[in-house]
């Protein structure tokens, strides 16, 4: 999703007459369907370790049966929204995207149609073909470069100079390969639009958020967790056709707890993503998470939000999922994860 205006604190702009413009397979439709639009809603996914696809849904006024007649909106078709608003700094566009459509949903009592659409590559075939190939040597940003070649996609990838020994991928598509070894590196990895993105820090731009004032909704939670120091796993050494221990930790972290693994690896490299991975989802269930709803705002998942006047729950999260309701009012729903500690 892409924003004509650029401005970071998107809170107390006093946001009023919000519309949604949609372009759909190349035609402005806005004028012809604005009536029949009841509702859209928009998620916007960053999620680490996590291949992630943005989605729409678009509720339409199916009164006079029109949207299962004439104007039937055809899986395959594109659509490309965009929601308007004016505030106190003007008028502002936030295009949201290229969405192609893959289910309707048609619902009696009120009459009305739903469609949804996802997020889609140029290429999402070879972006989803689950294949066998391995590399000797390779970084995983050189990989992710190949990746996006084969998928007619542009890429923004930073700190993964990382380089990868003997990589196997082992019937599974090159979305999925990398997402594990996202979360093995602890990197985000997601598909935004035409744009393959692989960083370890994808802050795009800070917003501050008032919890007494800009919260109409949620709840934080602050877990005291003890953190896994190492994780244990088993992995099969071919030259010595044995199973041997190996034990991955985690640099700054104190103390001796250690997380085991119960399933063994294929190898040596193979233990250390799967050791590594699984103790950055361990650790990351100890840093709390929050959930509000608030007033519309051109919240991005993967940006950052300063959370104030929450008492010793305020701090520093990042989005990892947010929801963009207009029906006709607009909310934002944001799922956050706490960055600090």
């Amino acid at each position: 999703a892409t924003r004509d205006d650029q401005r970071g604190t998107a809170m107390a702009l006093n946001v009023r007459l919000t519309s949604v413009q949609l372009i759909w397979d190349g035609k402005d439709v806005t004028r012809d369907l604005s009536r029949y639009v009841k509702e859209l809603r928009f998620t916007d996914r960053f999620a680490s370790g996590k291949a992630q696809r943005d989605d729409i849904a678009i509720r339409l006024s199916n009164v006079d049966e029109r949207f299962t007649g004439a104007w039937w909106p055809a899986t395959g078709s594109q659509l490309q929204p965009a929601i308007t608003w004016q505030d106190d700094a003007g008028s502002h566009t936030w295009r949201l995207g290229t969405f192609t459509i893959d289910q309707q949903v048609l619902r009696r009592m009120p009459n009305s149609l739903t469609v949804q659409a996802l997020s889609q590559s140029l290429q999402r075939k070879a972006l989803e073909q689950v294949q066998t190939r391995s590399w000797e040597q390779i970084t995983l940003a050189a990989l992710a470069q190949q990746v996006a070649s084969e998928s007619g996609l542009t890429t923004q990838i930073s700190d993964a100079d990382i380089n990868l020994t003997n990589l196997q991928q082992r019937q599974e598509s090159a979305h999925a390969l990398l997402g594990r070894l996202a979360q093995a590196h602890h990197l985000v990895f997601a598909i935004k639009g035409t744009v393959l993105v692989l960083a370890a820090k994808p802050v795009v731009k800070t917003h501050v958020i008032d919890w007494r004032t800009d919260v109409i909704s949620g709840d934080i939670k602050k877990r005291d967790r003890a953190l896994y120091a190492a994780c244990t796993i088993q992995y099969y050494d071919a030259q010595q056709d044995v199973l041997l221990d190996h034990t991955e930790s985690v640099t700054g972290v104190a103390g001796d707890r250690t997380l085991n693994l119960y399933t063994p690896a294929t190898d040596l490299a193979n233990a250390r993503e799967l050791a590594q991975a699984a103790l950055a989802e361990a650790n990351q269930a100890g840093a709390g998470q929050a959930q509000v709803v608030i007033r519309g705002a051109p919240i991005a998942a993967g940006e950052q939000i300063n959370l104030q006047h929450a008492g010793r729950l305020s701090g520093t999260f990042v989005v990892r999922e947010a929801i963009h309701t207009l029906n006709p009012a607009w909310t934002t729903h944001l799922g956050m994860e706490r960055q600090d500690g």
